[in-house]
């Protein structure tokens, strides 16, 4: 949209351009963003949960740097892109200035009646801590491992399940017949909310976008595209 109205030589619109990333390395378009800055009509905010460089916001997007950038906040119409935890922070931001939700508009990753998790499973159902899985998780027919299973088994750790899979399916094709909620948002790799470790076995992952340096490294996997190859261990 930025982009646009740079295009069209658009001087009737002012924007406040906020920015929240892990790291600045995470940071995207940002030379971009100052050399649209510096023709005038937008201000670019970049907040960084980690190693803020001068002149960036360290942590989390909070409600007072949120009217500090933008003071004419009421006056305004606010645009919304990001994981869902995220984009819901910003509207409990925003119901507690007053701000007229009318003006407030948010781009999801599709319709969220058709993700692909249990019937009324929630993130909150397994601690992605290490922790007991919670009381309200229900046991599930592929707890145990089949005697035909062979290689094809995706081991979740956490929650002490395991399950065959159709080769080709994903980690969260597998988790979702299981019983196991995931955290999931865009389910085409980009978010990261669907991040998982990966101690055991080898992941096909279509992509790699949602992880963060050396995530990869480490062993994590993103479940929406990635595809167990043989027996894996996920901790879910």
């Amino acid at each position: 949209m930025l982009r646009y109205l740079q295009d069209r030589r658009e001087t009737a619109y002012r924007v406040t351009f906020l920015h929240s990333a892990r790291s600045p390395a995470d940071l995207l378009f940002q030379g971009e963003l100052t050399a649209i800055a510096a023709r005038g009509g937008m201000t670019p905010g970049f907040i960084c949960e980690r190693d803020a460089l001068p002149g960036m916001e360290a942590g989390f997007l909070t409600r007072d740097m949120l009217q500090a950038h933008v003071p004419d906040l009421h006056d305004c119409t606010v645009l919304t892109c990001g994981p869902a935890p995220y984009m819901r922070a910003v509207r409990a931001m925003l119901g507690e200035t007053g701000f007229d939700m009318a003006h407030y508009h948010e781009e999801s990753f599709g319709d969220p009646t058709e993700r692909r998790n249990p019937d009324g499973a929630a993130p909150e159902s397994l601690r992605p801590d290490g922790g007991e899985p919670a009381a309200t998780a229900t046991p599930s027919p592929v707890d145990h491992q089949p005697a035909n299973a062979g290689q094809n088994l995706v081991h979740f750790t956490l929650s002490g399940k395991a399950a065959p899979y159709r080769p080709g399916e994903t980690i969260l094709d597998v988790a979702s017949r299981a019983g196991i909620a995931v955290p999931t948002n865009c389910q085409m790799g980009l978010c990261g909310t669907c991040k998982a470790h990966c101690s055991a076995g080898r992941v096909a992952m279509d992509d790699t976008e949602g992880l963060a340096p050396g995530e990869l490294e480490q062993g994590m996997v993103l479940t929406c595209c990635g595809r167990p190859q043989g027996a894996v261990s996920i901790a879910l």
